[in-house]
């Protein structure tokens, strides 16, 4: 069959509206309860690409029929040798080489930017699915295994009380302060801090990573992306004596799209 690709048109509402369907249709064929992204996160990603994160997104067609799509994101500050290759095609259009077009389109992208090193996500669940089995035929290899673990809200008022108890026996002298929405300005260059450890103290597996570079201004310009996409940030941080930040936790509110 002939298949063409090509960049999406993030301004065209009817081609994001076709791109957001195949890709919940593709990402929970084996996995019906996942996550997803909503449509206005796509939107957001792909239009207010900023100066830290690039989205670059492409459909495979077969005349005006989108079959599947790719997308590839990479870290402009740091990590310039990787990116990340995603591919979603709905089964009903598997097999006829579609995923491995789209797959190989990205990674020629990835290296027509200079990146030497395509990485993706997938899930591998028992292992009798066939993403992993996908992504090694066409030479991906292992390098990092993540457990997805879900809380579902509200948590019971007794078991949060448990859990602030439990862990305020080893908090010392931290304390803790909750924000919603932007980082204030006084604590954006602490918050940076910790974050652009991350990559250095987590486990990575066989990836080779550098320390991020992310900074106050790309904080704001990724709290725009996140108003964008209707969603708010939800930050706790934890503060040392002299109110430095030493750590947090984030979470995100889904917009009124988002997908359950």
């Amino acid at each position: 069959m002939s298949v063409s690709i090509r960049p999406v048109d993030p301004w065209d509402e009817h081609e994001m509206d076709v791109l957001q369907a195949l890709y919940v249709e593709a990402h929970r064929a084996e996995v019906p309860d996942a996550r997803v992204y909503s449509r206005a996160d796509s939107v957001a990603f792909l239009r207010h690409s900023g100066h830290e994160v690039f989205y670059h997104a492409f459909v495979a067609c077969q005349g005006d029929e989108i079959l599947g799509q790719a997308w590839v994101v990479g870290n402009t500050t740091a990590n310039a040798h990787l990116g990340d290759v995603w591919a979603w095609v709905p089964p009903r259009n598997g097999r006829r080489g579609i995923g491995t077009a789209l797959a190989r389109h990205g990674e020629d992208h990835l290296r027509q930017l200079g990146r030497r090193t395509a990485v993706t996500q997938t899930w591998i669940g028992d292992g009798s699915g066939g993403y992993r089995a996908f992504a090694e035929r066409l030479g991906y290899t292992l390098a990092q295994t993540q457990v997805e673990r879900r809380q579902p809200l509200p948590v019971p008022e007794p078991r949060l009380a448990a859990l602030e108890a439990e862990a305020a026996e080893h908090a010392g002298a931290y304390g803790i302060r909750t924000v919603v929405g932007p980082i204030p300005d006084e604590l954006a260059q602490g918050y940076c801090d910790v974050y652009n450890l991350l990559n250095l103290e987590m486990p990575t597996g066989e990836l080779e990573l550098e320390a991020s570079r992310r900074t106050p201004d790309e904080l704001v310009e990724q709290e725009e992306e996140l108003r964008a996409a209707g969603r708010t940030r939800v930050t706790a941080l934890a503060l040392a004596a002299d109110g430095s930040v030493v750590g947090y936790s984030c979470a995100v509110t889904g917009p009124a799209d988002a997908p359950e």
